[in-house]
């Protein structure tokens, strides 16, 4: 079946994208962990595609998370309705490939939710274990870009780690 243009950008956005921003902070992450007195060389246009990827993906994480889920779904416990968070990653896997079986969606939505925080994780790590203490004998090496992803990376999480913590307890305000 072939995709209707909505469905080709859907696909474009929710899928390249994310793929090229776990590529970029990748090679990003792995100069960082191995740079030695001095901060990796990244040329504007890198820094500024990457920037941009990881704004795309900060998005589709909340947007993922930030889905309703329908209450019969919500609230049905039968072995054959999908759990709330397999829906959700199956929304999101639905962007990326609107025709696929609901298996494989949810592993796409997965694959990303995944991704994202195994980057984002190493991301601060590699900004603790390199920011150094400012001296001439240990300076940061951590580029500023790393250093801003891997806030708003905490800060993603925090608000999504709450949402959904508000969502499993009933705690989170009515609108």
């Amino acid at each position: 079946m072939s995709l209707k243009p909505k469905e080709f950008i859907q696909s474009v956005i929710f899928g390249i994208i994310p793929i090229a921003f776990m590529a970029m902070y990748g090679h990003a992450i792995w100069k960082t962990w191995f740079a030695v007195q001095s901060v990796p060389g990244f040329t504007l246009g890198f820094i500024t595609v990457a920037t941009g990827a990881s704004g795309v993906v900060v998005g589709i994480f909340a947007l993922i998370f930030g889905i309703k889920v329908p209450a019969s779904q919500k609230n049905n416990t039968s072995a054959q309705t999908a759990k709330p968070e397999s829906t959700v990653a199956a929304i999101y896997g639905s962007f990326v490939s609107p025709h696929s079986e609901a298996t494989t969606k949810r592993s796409i939505g997965w694959f990303y939710i995944a991704a994202y925080l195994v980057v984002g994780g190493l991301a601060t790590t590699v900004w603790v274990v390199q920011s150094g203490d400012g001296t001439p004998a240990n300076p940061g090496v951590v580029p500023e870009f790393l250093v801003t992803f891997a806030n708003t990376f905490w800060g993603a999480v925090l608000a999504v780690a709450t949402k959904t913590g508000g969502d499993l307890f009933g705690t989170t305000p009515t609108e």
